[in-house]
């Protein structure tokens, strides 16, 4: 074998490895955006719906751009070529189609767990006095199986919803005769 294509062989393989690090950079940044986009920009109110636009905006622009490339360079098409655009595609596929925040919110759950399980107790042992938005509505968690995740039940005195400002002006006695 001649020298040049040892040579071009091992800078290929050289420029495949920076490339698949490249890509899972950007995975781990996507994993980074979807969880900041999760915790603070959903509380950016339109501001958050116009990054959230934005940002899938650009995950659809880059999968064209991919897939446009690797129609120019079909008769000389690389291997890592095909994997930018399965990866764009990808990229783009869960951030359209698969909801996100309740995978997130659920490991959320699950790492959280003994922390709600210990402020409910203060609660319930009246080590803290619950806010006043939650005299009325008053959430009760138990646990109905083996399932890490407990089950929530409402009750409160009244059908009152943060919308109707006439329902929560519900008297103390009222709302602990119930």
């Amino acid at each position: 074998m001649d020298i040049r294509k040892v040579q071009q062989i091992t800078s290929d393989l050289g420029v495949l490895r920076k490339e698949i690090a490249l890509l899972i950079v950007i995975a781990f940044l996507w994993i980074f955006c979807q969880i900041l986009a999760y915790y603070w920009i959903s509380t950016l109110f339109f501001i958050g719906g116009f990054l959230a636009f934005g940002f899938l905006l650009v995950v659809l622009i880059i999968p064209i751009y991919q897939i446009i490339r690797l129609i120019i360079e079909r008769k000389n098409l690389k291997k890592i070529r095909t994997i930018k655009v399965c990866f764009w595609c990808m990229i783009f596929c869960l951030t359209y189609f698969v909801p996100v925040s309740s995978i997130i919110e659920k490991a959320d759950w699950y790492i959280l767990y003994p922390k709600r399980m210990e402020i409910v107790e203060k609660v319930q042992n009246k080590r803290i006095k619950m806010p006043a938005v939650c005299e009325i509505g008053v959430k009760v968690i138990t646990q109905t199986s083996v399932h890490p995740l407990p089950s929530v039940t409402t009750h409160t005195a009244c059908s009152c919803t943060p919308t109707s400002p006439s329902r929560r002006a519900i008297s103390r006695k009222q709302a602990t005769a119930w």
